[in-house]
């Protein structure tokens, strides 16, 4: 007990420079007068203008709301990217078909299967790409741009399958 008082009285400056909880100084007084009933000898002298500080309530729905905000955009963001380079893979898809059907129509209106064989290679050679279109395309494109790109370069390889088709048609009648 006495190293106890002798620690406050070498730190006094340290012990009276923090402020209490709000509240405590009260709480304190109570248990003092209860203890000392009758003997004014000893008082105890609070700051009372002492008060915590409280966080106001803006800033603590501020954080979460910019939060939800943040994550919002982010997904928006993610989303429009994915739908963007789908749409890649849908162009590309609807060439497939359209290949297939086109090929399809070229084998039915072949009069022999030689001839058959002759306009599956020659098909072949027009969708023939060593790399693929998306591939080649450079990144400083936007998706937009490189969607119209490949929509031209697929439609003029679709035309010229068509063009074979329809010569077979006229040949045919």
């Amino acid at each position: 007990m006495d190293d106890l008082r002798l620690y406050i009285s070498g730190n006094k400056d340290l012990l009276e420079e923090e402020s209490l909880p709000r509240g405590d100084a009260e709480r304190f007084l109570a248990r003092l007068t209860e203890a000392d009933e009758g003997s004014g000898s000893r008082k105890i002298h609070f700051h009372a203008s002492v008060h915590r500080r409280s966080i106001p309530v803006w800033r603590m729905l501020a954080v979460p709301a910019a939060a939800v905000i943040l994550v919002v955009f982010s997904m928006r963001i993610f989303t429009e990217t994915l739908s963007e380079e789908d749409s890649l893979g849908k162009i590309y898809s609807s060439y497939r078909v359209q290949l297939m059907e086109l090929s399809s129509e070229i084998v039915a209106l072949s009069e022999s299967d030689e001839d058959a064989c002759m306009y599956s290679v020659v098909i072949d050679g027009i969708d023939f790409e060593a790399i693929p279109m998306s591939e080649i395309l450079p990144s400083e494109l936007t998706e937009r741009e490189k969607a119209e790109i490949m929509e031209r370069y697929y439609s003029a390889k679709l035309d010229g399958i068509k063009r074979l088709r329809n010569i077979l048609a006229e040949a045919k009648q």
